[in-house]
C-alpha cells in the first residue's frame, strides 16, 4: 500500500544522499505522484549541485507533481547542474509543463 511505499522510497532517498556526488538519478516506471516526488526530497537537496540527468518517465506525475519537483530542485540560489531532465508518458498536461520552465530556464 502507499505508506509502505513512500517508506521505502524515503529509505532510498536517504541512501541515495548519503552517496558521494551522485550524477544520474533514474526512477522511471513508478507511481510516485507528488508524494513520491517529496520522498525524494533528501536525494535533490544533497545532489542539488551534482545531479546532472533525472529520468522520471512513465510515473504518472500530474501538474501537482511537476510544481513539487520545481519546488524541490529550485530552493536555493546555488547553481544546478542539471542538464537533462526526461519526463516523458505522464500526465503533466499543459499546467505540469508550464511549473518546470523554471528547471529548465
Amino acid at each position: 500500500p502507499e505508506r509502505d511505499a513512500l517508506e521505502t522510497l524515503a529509505t532510498l532517498a536517504t541512501a541515495v544522499a548519503a552517496l558521494p556526488a551522485v550524477t544520474t538519478l533514474d526512477l522511471s516506471d513508478n507511481a510516485l505522484g507528488p508524494k513520491g516526488i517529496a520522498a525524494l526530497h533528501p536525494a535533490f537537496a544533497a545532489h542539488r549541485t551534482s545531479l546532472q540527468h533525472i529520468f522520471l518517465c512513465n510515473n504518472g506525475l500530474s501538474a501537482d507533481a511537476a510544481r513539487k519537483l520545481t519546488t524541490l530542485l529550485l530552493p536555493t540560489p546555488s547553481p544546478l547542474a542539471l542538464r537533462t531532465l526526461h519526463l516523458h508518458s505522464n500526465m503533466m498536461d499543459s499546467d505540469g509543463v508550464t511549473a518546470i520552465v523554471p528547471i529548465i530556464r
